[in-house]
């Protein structure tokens, strides 16, 4: 998800070690405390996952009352370690917070990537863990790199670089596209004309992965990049096959496509 208006913001000083200064406020979540004595252990293990999050991603964890699952965090450490290479990481500038809220998952909402905070806010999805079936696994894992994808063309690209991409390799045309148009401009987040049509019609465009991905550029471009990281991830035996279960409508990219994100995103 990409919601153009974010309403979220916290950050609480003096309870996160990665935050000298804190540089958000709310006063909608009460501050972090600490969790009851018989839970150390478990805390214990979190707090080692969100270090190691943060030395292997330098992806800080706003302590929120709740904090995404060990199996959450080790995912997400795992999707930015093994299936973008080494200066994509670099390049994810807009890219620096994970936060945690199920308030969003009352409208089914799993993930969303907030550009206004540079933060990754967590649904349902951080109770996610290694124990849940496999189809419930590979969906969070598709969620994951999805949202990553917004934060790399909100972190690299120009608004002219977005449409001439989505007009090279997707079903796009900018016929109203001009030199004022940004990234946040209403021509990115208006659906394709074929957006809700059948699937047998969705299945002739070239480079659609999913129906999803026809709802606005910015989504079609996250479900490419989403499905780039996981097939470099199962190729590294990370990322378990189950692509027929996240999309029934799943389709390959063009050889195309695929060389532009091996050479810019997952070499």
């Amino acid at each position: 998800m990409f919601p153009q208006i974010i309403i979220l913001a916290y950050l609480f000083a003096g309870y996160s070690e990665a935050f000298a200064d804190p540089v958000l406020t709310s006063s909608r979540l009460e501050p972090f405390t600490d969790e009851p004595e018989h839970q150390a252990g478990d805390s214990a293990k979190n707090t080692s996952s969100r270090k190691m999050l943060l030395a292997k991603t330098g992806l800080i964890v706003v302590p929120t009352p709740k904090i995404p699952s060990d199996y959450f965090l080790e995912s997400l450490a795992t999707i930015m370690s093994h299936g973008l290479s080494n200066d994509t990481q670099k390049k994810l500038t807009r890219l620096q917070y994970v936060i945690s809220d199920d308030s969003i998952s009352k409208n089914g909402v799993d993930a969303y990537y907030s550009h206004e905070m540079n933060a990754l806010i967590i649904g349902k999805t951080s109770d996610v863990n290694s124990s849940r079936p496999k189809h419930q696994l590979a969906r969070t894992w598709s969620v994951i790199a999805h949202e990553i994808g917004h934060a790399y063309v909100m972190s690299n690209f120009t608004a002219e670089r977005l449409a001439l991409l989505a007009h090279r390799f997707g079903p796009w045309q900018f016929a109203n596209f001009t030199s004022s148009d940004n990234l946040l401009s209403p021509l990115f987040f208006s659906p394709h004309p074929l957006f809700g049509a059948p699937a047998g019609a969705i299945n002739e465009l070239e480079n659609s992965p999913s129906r999803y991905a026809l709802q606005n550029v910015h989504e079609w471009f996250a479900e490419c990049f989403s499905t780039m990281v996981q097939e470099k991830l199962r190729r590294q035996g990370f990322f378990p096959d189950e692509r027929s279960i996240l999309d029934v409508n799943a389709r390959p990219l063009s050889a195309a496509l695929q060389s532009w994100f091996h050479e810019n995103i997952t070499h």
